[in-house]
C-alpha cells in the first residue's frame, strides 16, 4: 500500500484529520471559508458511503449570519409527506463513523435563547441547484480521490518493482564483474596454453631437425666406417709391404728378439717425460706435507726442497729416478725371473764392469746373457704383483706431498712409469748388446762437477745468456744416462754410444782470468784428461781398482750432511 495511504489510515485510527493524507486538491479550501467544516463532514460521509451514495445533502454552506427560516408546524409531520423539504434522517452512527467535532463544537455551549417555532418556507430553486451541484462535485471529488489512491498504489507497486529490478541489476552487475574476472583468467590461461603450444611446436620442430641431423650423421658415420675399413685394409697392405721391405734391408739372422736403438730411445724418452710431468703437475710448490711421513727418504727430500726452492721439481724427479733404478733396473724382490733374474742382473753388472775394455769377454758375456735372459723370460717372466707392490710403495711415499684429490691420478701415472721401466729392462736383458744405466752422480747434495755435453743435457740453468763468459757447473744431476756397448747382432763390443743423456741442473760461474787464457787452459786440461781416460781403441778406460764399485755395481757409503747415503749405482744389463 502506498505510504500516503498508510499514513492517512494511521491518522484516522489515532483520531486525527482523515483528509491530512489526501492529495492537495482535496484539502484545498472552497471559496466560502464558512463552509470548510461542514464540507469536510460531507466529504467524510461521501468517502465512507462511496462515490455513488444517494444520501440526501443539506445546504451547509449557507452563511451562518442568516438565521434559518423557521418552519411552522402544528404537528409532527411525516418527512416523506412534506413536499419540497428535505429532511435529514440519519441513522445513529458508530463510534468510528462519528464526525469529529469541529472547533465550534468543542467550545463550551451557551444556553440558546428560546427560538420561535420555525415557519414553513417554500422550496428555493437556487438552493436546490446548489445542493445538486455540490453533490455532483462531491461525487467527482470522491472519484478523483479513488483514482488518486489507485495511482498511488500503482506508484508504490512500481517503486517496489523498481527496487526489485535495481537489486536484480546489482546482482547482475556483480555477476557481470565475476564473469569479466573469469574471462580474464580464461584469456590468461588461453595465452599461457598458446605459448606452451608454440613452445611445444618449436620443440617438436627442433626434435625433427635433430632427428634429421641424427639420420644424416648416421649415414655419414656409416660412410666414414666404410672409408675407415677401406683405409685400414690399405694400411694393412702397406704395413705388410713395409715389413717385407725392412726384412730385405735388415735381415734378422734368426734373432726374433732383436730391437732397434730407436725403440729403446723412444721408451727411455717416454719414461723421462712422464717423470718430469709428474713433478710439475701433481706436487704443489712450495712443498708441504698433507699427511704423516713414513719413509725417512721423503723427509730428506722435503729438507732438500726447502733448502733449494727453485730446484724442488728437480729433486722430486731425482727421487723418482733413484727409486726406478734401484727397484726396476736391479730386479728388486724378484721382479723379473725371480731369484734367477735378480742374480743374472747382478752378475751381468759385475762382469760388464770388470771386462769393460775387453771386447772378447764382452762378446762371450753377450751370448750368455742373451740365452739365459731368453730362457728366464719365457719360463718365469715378469711378476706383475711385485711390480704393482713396488709402484704402490713409491706412491705411498709420495702421496703425503700431494692433495687427496690427486692421489688416484698420481698412482695411475706412477704405475705407467714403472711398467715402461719394467718393459725396457726386459728388452735390455734379452738383447745381445750390453746396456748401462749410469747413476754415478745421482746424489742430491753432491759437490758440483763439470758439465759433460756428451752425456748430459741442461734441464735448467739460471743464466743461459752468460754461457760464453762463464763455466758450467752441474749442481744437480736429475736423471741417469743410458749407454749401449756393442750392437744388437752381438758384435762391435769395442764401440759405445749414449742413447739417453742425463738431465742436469747447471749453475754458471764467471771466469776469473781472461777468456782466451781460460779457454786454452780448459782445452789443455780436457786433452790431458781424455788422453789419460782413453785406451788404445779410443774408448774411455775404467779403473778396475776404483773403490766406488762393488761386485753388484753398488757402493754403500756413509751418510752425508743431509742424511742421504752416498750411493753410486751403475746397472749394467
Amino acid at each position: 500500500m502506498p505510504p500516503a495511504t498508510r499514513s492517512g489510515r494511521r491518522k484516522r485510527d489515532n483520531g486525527d484529520d482523515e483528509l491530512s493524507g489526501l492529495p492537495p486538491m482535496v484539502n484545498s479550501n472552497s471559496r466560502d471559508p464558512s463552509c470548510t467544516e461542514p464540507r469536510k463532514a460531507v466529504i467524510k460521509a461521501c468517502y465512507r458511503s462511496g462515490p455513488k451514495s444517494a444520501a440526501p445533502v443539506v445546504d451547509l454552506c449557507k452563511e451562518s449570519s442568516e438565521p434559518p427560516h423557521p418552519i411552522v408546524q402544528d404537528k409532527p409531520a411525516d418527512p416523506m409527506e412534506v413536499k419540497g423539504v428535505e429532511v435529514h434522517t440519519e441513522k445513529p452512527k458508530r463510534k468510528s463513523e462519528e464526525v469529529e467535532p469541529t472547533l465550534d463544537a468543542k467550545r463550551p455551549k451557551i444556553a440558546a435563547e428560546p427560538q420561535p417555532e420555525t415557519v414553513y418556507q417554500p422550496e428555493d430553486p437556487l438552493q436546490k441547484s446548489k445542493e445538486q451541484f455540490f453533490k455532483a462535485f462531491c461525487e467527482l471529488e470522491a472519484s478523483a480521490l479513488a483514482e488518486a489512491y489507485a495511482l498511488r498504489a500503482r506508484v508504490a507497486t512500481l517503486e517496489h518493482s523498481l527496487l526489485e529490478e535495481q537489486a536484480d541489476h546489482d546482482e547482475l552487475q556483480v555477476a557481470h564483474h565475476e564473469l569479466q574476472t573469469d574471462v580474464l583468467k580464461y584469456k590468461k590461461k588461453n595465452f599461457e596454453q598458446t605459448q606452451k603450444l608454440k613452445k611445444t611446436k618449436n620443440l617438436e620442430a627442433a626434435v625433427e631437425e635433430l632427428n634429421m641431423d641424427k639420420t644424416q650423421l648416421r649415414r655419414e658415420n656409416e660412410k666414414l666406417k666404410k672409408e675407415l675399413e677401406k683405409k685400414q685394409q690399405e694400411y694393412d697392405v702397406l704395413d705388410e709391404e713395409y715389413s717385407e721391405t725392412l726384412k730385405e734391408l735388415k735381415p734378422d739372422y734368426g734373432d726374433p728378439d732383436k730391437v732397434t736403438d730407436d725403440e729403446i730411445s723412444s721408451k727411455w724418452g717416454q719414461m723421462r717425460f712422464r717423470i718430469a710431468n709428474i713433478a710439475g703437475e701433481y706436487f704443489p710448490f712450495p712443498l708441504r706435507t698433507w699427511d704423516s711421513v713414513v719413509d725417512p727418504s721423503v723427509t730428506f727430500l722435503i729438507d732438500d726442497c726447502r733448502k733449494n726452492p727453485p730446484d724442488s721439481a728437480f729433486y722430486l724427479q731425482l727421487f723418482i729416478w733413484r727409486r726406478v733404478c734401484s727397484d726396476i733396473f736391479r730386479c728388486k724382490d724378484g721382479l723379473w725371473g725371480g731369484n734367477m733374474g735378480e742374480t743374472l742382473v747382478e752378475m751381468i753388472a759385475k762382469m760388464s764392469h770388470v771386462n769393460r775394455n775387453d771386447p772378447k769377454n764382452l762378446s762371450l758375456l753377450s751370448r750368455m746373457k742373451f740365452k739365459a735372459g731368453k730362457d728366464i723370460d719365457m719360463d718365469v717372466g715378469l711378476n706383475n704383483q711385485v711390480l704393482s707392490n713396488l709402484s704402490t710403495k713409491l706412491w705411498e711415499d709420495l702421496k703425503v706431498l700431494v692433495p687427496r684429490d690427486k692421489h688416484a691420478p698420481l698412482n695411475s701415472t706412477l704405475g705407467e712409469v714403472m711398467k715402461t721401466a719394467a718393459k725396457l729392462m726386459v728388452i735390455m736383458a734379452r738383447s745381445r748388446a750390453i746396456w748401462t744405466v749410469a747413476t754415478e752422480y745421482l746424489q742430491p747434495n753432491r759437490e758440483p762437477c763439470p758439465f759433460d755435453a756428451e752425456r748430459m743435457n741442461i734441464a735448467y740453468t739460471d743464466t743461459p745468456h752468460m754461457m760464453n763468459n762463464c763455466s758450467a757447473q752441474v749442481t744437480l744431476l736429475v736423471s741417469p744416462y743410458l749407454e749401449k756397448t756393442g750392437t744388437a747382432d752381438g758384435d762391435k763390443f769395442d764401440c759405445r754410444c749414449i742413447l739417453g743423456k742425463a738431465q742436469a741442473v747447471v749453475r754458471l760461474q764467471e771466469m776469473k782470468g781472461s777468456k782466451h787464457e781460460e779457454t786454452e787452459e780448459a782445452e789443455e786440461t780436457e786433452e790431458t784428461e781424455d788422453s789419460d781416460d782413453k785406451n788404445e781403441d779410443g774408448d774411455y778406460k775404467c779403473d778396475e781398482d776404483d773403490e766406488s764399485f762393488t761386485e753388484t755395481g753398488v757402493t754403500d757409503g756413509e751418510p752425508d750432511s743431509s742424511g742421504h747415503v752416498a750411493e753410486e749405482l751403475i746397472v749394467l744389463l
